[in-house]
């Protein structure tokens, strides 16, 4: 796996689309994080995580189709806009600024491509579902994420939620539901340092409303 450079206590990162030119990165980190949690990735149960630039292009693919209008989901699945959390010096292709957003192509676009030598790191995944069915409304929330284990406690997490959350509410997202486990320390720290206002907790997992908007009573989807 390549060695991951150290970021300082306030990470400078930026949220991307999933994208080929780092796919060298995405199997690093994917090896990285073997046998442990993959929130936000996409990656259904260790079995299905791609080994080969071949399986990563067909679901860098899928996952860059499943935020689009249009795109037939499998059953179960709700639109989903899947980001890679990279380093802020990870930069957009000036051509390739996701339509409707930042206007300036050189800042930091949520929904670029990106141009950048193979080794750049994939620190971590987030993902915002559009809405919530019944087990997203249960358990999942709107946004799932993790971290690589080599970047942990250095609030790279944090950081990206914060980005995440802005994406939804720029995507007409309000409230926003992020849940954690009881026993995930870390994870609560993160939403409550983020302004997360605690609900309650049901099945062993902790439910935090961001926004101001008024809270769904059941799957919106």
């Amino acid at each position: 796996m390549t060695a991951v450079p150290a970021l300082s206590d306030a990470p400078a990162i930026r949220l991307i689309r999933p994208t080929t030119a780092l796919i060298p990165a995405y199997l690093d980190i994917l090896a990285e994080m073997h046998g442990g949690p993959l929130d936000g990735s996409g990656i259904h149960g260790e079995a299905t995580a791609p080994r080969t630039e071949e399986e990563a292009c067909a679901l860098i693919a899928e996952q860059r189709a499943a935020e689009e209008p249009g795109t037939v989901l499998p059953e179960g699945l709700v639109p989903c806009s899947f980001r890679w959390i990279v380093p802020a010096g990870t930069g957009p292709e000036d051509d390739q600024v996701t339509e409707g957003r930042h206007a300036d192509p050189a800042a930091d676009e949520p929904g670029a491509t990106v141009t950048a030598p193979p080794n750049s790191p994939v620190l971590g995944f987030l993902a915002i579902r559009h809405v919530l069915n019944r087990y997203l409304f249960d358990l999942g929330g709107h946004i799932g994420y993790s971290v690589r284990p080599s970047q942990r406690r250095r609030g790279v997490a944090r950081a990206a939620l914060l980005q995440g959350l802005a994406e939804s509410a720029a995507l007409g997202i309000d409230p926003v539901l992020v849940t954690c486990a009881e026993d995930n320390v870390g994870s609560r720290g993160v939403l409550e340092s983020a302004g997360g206002a605690y609900e309650e907790a049901r099945g062993g997992v902790r439910r935090y409303w961001f926004g101001a908007g008024p809270r769904p009573t059941g799957p919106t989807a």
